[in-house]
């Protein structure tokens, strides 16, 4: 209920405003009145650091005869820390952004599995799993600001990403259950920025849901991030705090099997942001 409370939130504010995150961790720059107001091309980058909670369905194999389900908590996997990162450029009102999220979970625990021998009935089965499970994602992102003020800044943008699931859960008794698989997709986002002081408030989404080369793909971004301007004018810095959510839900259709992902990626984070 927390999660859709958020995530409505977030897309009623964005879209309300530009209407009238991708992530907004660029725009203080832009929206503070102490920059360079005859500039028209900025730099800037970013890294933040924080635990990353894992959720949902992790792995299931339709087709075969094992199949497995596995969630976190029978994994045993509960948190992993993590980087995020960020490198971009603004000109004019046109931005251009490349984000990395590389996050890994390790853990032991269990996995349902069923057993299929011809025609006879399903065997329900539950074994010892140690599982190594890692999510890279990767996005590119190309934005045009709509809404420009000294206090405000609000843009919509379109997006490419792909993401690395790379699934290993190792059974105490019978073979592996493991998945390797990189999908590219296309998103949509939007954000806003208010700018008050030294103090900038950002909330950002990314959306899509869509079939890409077979491969059923539903995607989510959410993010809301207050910073603190260290330093301005013509080097800016920023210390940043925030909270960010990653929902992805994967429906992999391969020769011979059916693998289903539906997980999310949710967790605070603090880091730094410099523009230039």
């Amino acid at each position: 209920m927390f999660r859709m409370t958020v995530r409505f939130l977030l897309l009623t504010i964005c879209c309300g405003l530009l209407s009238g995150i991708a992530s907004a961790q660029d725009e203080a720059f832009r929206a503070s009145p102490d920059a360079e107001s005859t500039k028209s091309l900025y730099w800037f980058g970013s890294v933040a650091y924080g635990p990353r909670e894992m959720g949902g369905t992790i792995f299931v194999n339709r087709y075969g005869p094992i199949s497995g389900i596995a969630t976190p908590d029978t994994l045993g996997l509960d948190t992993a820390e993590s980087f995020q990162f960020r490198l971009g450029a603004i000109y004019k009102r046109w931005r251009f952004m490349v984000d990395y999220l590389p996050t890994n979970y390790t853990g032991e625990g269990y996995a349902a599995v069923e057993i299929k021998v011809g025609d006879l009935p399903t065997i329900p089965a539950q074994t010892n799993v140690v599982s190594d499970i890692d999510t890279d994602l990767l996005l590119l992102n190309v934005g045009y600001e709509l809404l420009h003020t000294e206090k405000w800044v609000g843009a919509l943008g379109v997006g490419f990403g792909r993401t690395v699931l790379d699934i290993a859960l190792v059974p105490t008794v019978g073979q592996p259950l493991a998945f390797d698989g990189t999908t590219p997709f296309g998103y949509i986002s939007g954000d806003i920025a208010r700018h008050f002081g030294r103090w900038n408030m950002r909330l950002g989404i990314g959306w899509i849901s869509a079939e890409f080369d077979g491969t059923r793909i539903d995607y989510g971004n959410y993010n809301a991030s207050l910073a603190y301007a260290l330093t301005q004018h013509k080097f800016r810095s920023e210390i940043v705090a925030g909270y960010r959510q990653i929902d992805l839900k994967f429906d992999y259709n391969v020769p011979g099997e059916r693998v289903l992902t539906d997980i999310s990626l949710e967790g605070p984070y603090v880091g730094l942001i410099f523009a230039w």
